[in-house]
């Protein structure tokens, strides 16, 4: 541990203190040429001088194999931040909350070889007043080699 940190935390505290809680669950299953992941999690870090710092995030990812070595496949995941008060009184949440959804093509040229493209939206939702929302969008080629 970091005894640095420790004169900066209240009297009679150690970064030993605080704890960190993790909840997570994920779920697989494959049938025929369907292929279907998610996970997700709870996340609690106890902090000092804010309150609890909170997470809420997860995925859901799903690929269909076609014929010919050709697949499709779609994913959606977020991340949610909790509620912390700033210094004007105001609750906001303490980091941008994210949603991305993602949907691509690919082709498996032998077992060692694959390429694809993707299109990616993801969107933030920022804690502030001005411009909270901004998009982004990605369209993304790639070639992946195994040896």
């Amino acid at each position: 541990m970091n005894v640095s940190m420790n004169p900066e935390l209240p009297t009679g505290k150690t970064g030993n203190d605080y704890h960190q809680t993790l909840a997570m669950a994920d779920f697989e299953i494959e049938a025929g040429h369907l292929e279907l992941h998610a996970e997700g999690a709870h996340n609690i870090w106890q902090t000092p001088f804010v309150g609890d710092l909170k997470t809420n995030g997860g995925y859901v990812e799903l690929k269909y194999s076609l014929p010919f070595g050709t697949f499709i496949a779609g994913r959606a995941d977020a991340l949610r931040f909790g509620e912390i008060t700033d210094s004007l009184g105001v609750k906001r949440t303490w980091d941008a909350n994210m949603s991305r959804g993602e949907a691509g093509i690919g082709y498996r040229f032998d077992r060692h070889v694959q390429g694809k493209i993707v299109y990616q939206h993801t969107e933030l939702v920022y804690p502030r007043d001005v411009d909270p929302i901004e998009k982004l969008h990605l369209l993304a080629m790639q070639v992946s080699i195994a040896f």
